[in-house]
């Protein structure tokens, strides 16, 4: 029972689940800032939700990418890059990684439906309606979001302010301008977590036409606009600041600057050598983890 817990934790790659997670905590404690009573049940439906739609969206991506030859292509494949690996290594049949695919998205759906009753606002659906076409056509073989230089900014949208505002509205029963803002430097720092992952899968993605956005730029363009996406993330944040639509407090987490800059500068010396990409994958979710730590801790204080 334990292995096949392992098995599927890896399956679905959970670890990424934090990019997710962290913009229901973010949204919620907006809503409990702002005066919202504090609505547990609906909380862990929200978090249950997003954290099926992401898993799910995980799935339906190695079955695609599976499917296209992609996954199988990619010769630099790392714990961050590349995919789960469990069709390629044989411990899981693609079928089944499909149907666990529909299951938690499923699940997602299942959760937004159950909020949309207890809380009601035309919003639920529409959000979850987005988050399940982005899990879904991010690598689709006839939509494929991913690869017309788009997917990056719409699972930024939809993992930053579609979740913010999500889970603001089911504490506060409706949505505001900070529900919005406090997602928006969110949702950047995953999109960013997307360029630099296909860094070091460029050769794998270009092999089978999945001309991500860094493909689409190559390398060095891909990189600078990596760079760009990090600065964006703290000028909105400075910027809601100083329009009040965030508190005061929200500027410490300029002190996650100096991780997501060193980053960069890893992701730009080695951006032709993809197996020393590691480290710069790992920073950037790192700085998305501790920006939305801080965040929360601020709206929470």
């Amino acid at each position: 029972m334990l292995g096949r817990i392992v098995i599927w934790f890896r399956a679905l790659r959970a670890p990424f689940f934090t990019a997710s997670a962290m913009s229901v905590v973010v949204g919620s404690a907006a809503a409990w800032h702002g005066g919202a009573d504090v609505r547990a049940v609906e909380f862990v439906l929200a978090l249950a939700g997003v954290v099926a739609l992401h898993g799910g969206g995980n799935l339906a991506n190695d079955y695609y990418d599976h499917l296209s030859g992609n996954d199988a292509a990619n010769l630099h494949y790392g714990p961050y890059s590349g995919g789960s690996r469990m069709i390629q290594e044989g411990i899981i049949p693609a079928g089944r990684i499909l149907a666990a695919s529909v299951i938690s998205l499923a699940i997602g759906v299942s959760c937004a439906a159950a909020l949309f009753v207890m809380v009601g606002g035309w919003w639920i659906p529409a959000l979850a309606a987005a988050g399940f076409v982005a899990a879904v056509f991010y690598v689709e073989s006839h939509v494929r979001l991913g690869a017309r230089g788009v997917g990056e900014a719409i699972v930024g949208f939809v993992f930053g302010p579609c979740v913010t505002m999500g889970a603001y509205g089911v504490q506060a029963g409706g949505v505001t301008r900070e529900a919005f803002w406090c997602g928006a430097p969110v949702g950047l720092l995953v999109a960013l977590i997307l360029l630099v992952n296909e860094v070091p899968d460029f050769d794998a993605d270009k092999a089978v036409a999945k001309n991500t956005l860094v493909v689409r730029l190559g390398r060095t363009k891909g990189v600078a606009v990596a760079a760009g996406v990090l600065a964006l993330t703290y000028i909105i944040t400075a910027g809601a600041v100083a329009a009040g639509v965030m508190p005061g407090g929200a500027m410490w987490t300029f002190a996650t600057m100096p991780v997501g800059a060193y980053s960069m500068c890893v992701l730009w010396r080695n951006r032709y050598s993809p197996r020393q990409l590691r480290a710069a994958s790992a920073t950037t979710i790192l700085t998305h983890l501790l920006f939305t730590i801080i965040l929360s801790a601020v709206y929470l204080a």
